[in-house]
């Protein structure tokens, strides 16, 4: 279970949200930008619609993305900084007002399962799908 990963990494489980991007409107699939372009999918993670913050409101996010196969590749633990609300639309279609914007650094704890670890993910679950 990935609850035991975090616990080994001395992380409480309760206080990391657990976000799967997979983005079907995406120009391109977060995998494949996450691949090849990751300081572009930091910046697509680090947009969330602003009716979930409540979500998103957590020290840590567990960043995992939907592969081409329908697997779930877990990608970094990030700390949460601040959030605000997304000013100007972003080239990556997200819109101002309704997206808001968290500053995120990545961790060290996890770092080698970035890219490594799979997860079955529960078929159906929506929220934190970027």
């Amino acid at each position: 279970m990935f609850n035991t990963v975090l616990k080994e990494a001395g992380l409480s489980p309760q206080e990391v949200r657990l976000l799967r991007h997979q983005d079907k409107k995406a120009c391109k699939p977060p995998y494949q930008l996450w691949r090849d372009e990751p300081r572009t999918f930091e910046i697509y993670q680090s947009h969330q619609l602003s009716i979930a913050r409540n979500y998103f409101a957590s020290p840590y996010w567990a960043s995992f993305v939907g592969t081409s196969e329908n697997d779930t590749l877990f990608v970094g633990l990030y700390a949460v900084g601040d959030m605000n609300p997304l000013e100007h639309d972003s080239t990556l279609g997200h819109a101002a007002g309704l997206y808001d914007h968290y500053i995120l650094t990545i961790c060290d704890e996890l770092r080698e399962f970035a890219g490594r670890l799979y997860i079955d993910w529960v078929p159906g679950t929506k929220l934190g799908d970027n």
